[in-house]
């Protein structure tokens, strides 16, 4: 599954997460991938607290109705924000099991600055789908799809935010179960 959604948040939502992300702390070192190599090419990002995740309220921020009730019905795991520049490097990767919600931040984007979202058959020798960057505009997909992302052209603007919101499948005993 691969969804692309357009006009996903109120305006108020748009601001307040894009001034977030541009004032937030980011930490050096995600890997994309388990490859030892790769680790010379640390991703920035920011893993949002549950204080910073609950004041963003972006769920509620969704202008799709049925959007907000299908991710409502999965189980929140961790939300990150990704900044990537011209110059950053990026491995084809997988996030498991997970169902994920990557949200593309920046208010301004052109086709020319590039930044797509590139998905991959299970061989990493052929790409299967690529959503372009676009402001206000997010992709809900199966987490066990190979992607990356293709990196900004020189002329982009430094930073290409995103926000990745990970969702796993409700598991109601366990929830029974830490609710005692």
């Amino acid at each position: 599954m691969i969804e692309i959604h357009d006009n996903v948040l109120i305006e108020s939502h748009r601001e307040q997460i894009y001034m977030f992300s541009i004032m937030t702390e980011y930490k050096i070192g995600w890997d994309d991938t388990a490859t030892f190599e790769h680790r010379q090419y640390p991703c920035l990002h920011h893993t949002l607290t549950s204080k910073e995740w609950a004041e963003l309220d972006i769920i509620n921020g969704l202008q799709d109705k049925q959007l907000r009730y299908r991710l409502t019905s999965l189980s929140f795991d961790e939300a990150t924000i990704n900044l990537a520049t011209p110059a950053s490097i990026q491995f084809p990767h997988t996030h498991g099991n997970s169902t994920v919600f990557t949200y593309y931040i920046n208010p301004e984007w052109k086709n020319e600055y590039y930044g797509e979202t590139i998905f991959y058959d299970d061989t990493l020798a052929d790409s299967v789908n690529s959503v372009l960057y676009k402001p206000n505009r997010a992709v809900l997909f199966n987490g066990d799809i190979p992607h990356s992302i293709r990196p900004a052209s020189h002329i982009a603007p430094s930073y290409r935010f995103t926000l990745s919101i990970f969702f796993k499948e409700r598991n109601f005993i366990e929830e029974v179960k830490n609710s005692s």
